[in-house]
């Protein structure tokens, strides 16, 4: 399975082949993350190719993400807005799921450290404990994990430790930004 574009770093970049991924039916975090255009835009590449960031929104937290890709034969552009949130210290990276008529989305923790992003997806085992365990709401669908509606006591379960390692931390995806777009 491949997952709707790139959500930002792997969300943003990385297909995932183990079929598999934890979505939400919200985006998740408590609050929009309020960004400066100056610092997100421009052209981002990664060991698979590049993206282009335009901010769509500063005070919401709204990236619009491009690139090109292969389809069958011929090439595509692609787009997908990624809206950024945070919980405490931490930034997630959100965007829809648009190959399902639910509302759900796909989700990572994000840094960006200068001209630097490093993006992290999280265990789909791990959740799946989580789940099952009564410690977060949600369900199993085949393989995936859907989260239901969080709340901030389920987001320091996800933020906290040890539940905060439960992120593929030794699998970042890393974008270095190649230029920056003038505004």
């Amino acid at each position: 399975m491949k997952l709707p574009g790139l959500l930002f770093g792997s969300l943003l970049i990385l297909a995932l082949t183990g079929c598999s991924a934890v979505y939400t039916i919200q985006p998740i975090g408590e609050r929009p993350s309020k960004i400066e255009a100056r610092d997100w835009e421009g052209t981002w590449i990664h060991k698979e190719g590049s993206v282009t960031v335009r901010v769509m929104d500063e005070e919401d937290g709204l990236l619009r993400i491009a690139w090109i890709e292969r389809k069958g034969e011929g090439l595509a552009f692609e787009t997908h807005d990624v809206q950024l949130r945070e919980t405490g210290s931490w930034v997630f990276a959100n965007t829809k799921d648009d190959d399902t008529d639910e509302p759900r989305y796909l989700w990572a923790r994000i840094k960006r450290d200068g001209k630097q992003v490093i993006v992290w997806l999280p265990d789909e085992a791990k959740f799946k404990v989580l789940v099952e365990e009564g410690k977060l709401p949600g369900r199993t669908q085949g393989l995936d994990v859907i989260l239901d509606n969080l709340e901030p006591e389920h987001l320091s379960i996800i933020t906290g430790e040890p539940e905060g390692l439960r992120f593929l931390w030794d699998q970042p995806v890393a974008l270095i930004r190649f230029t920056q777009e003038d505004r």
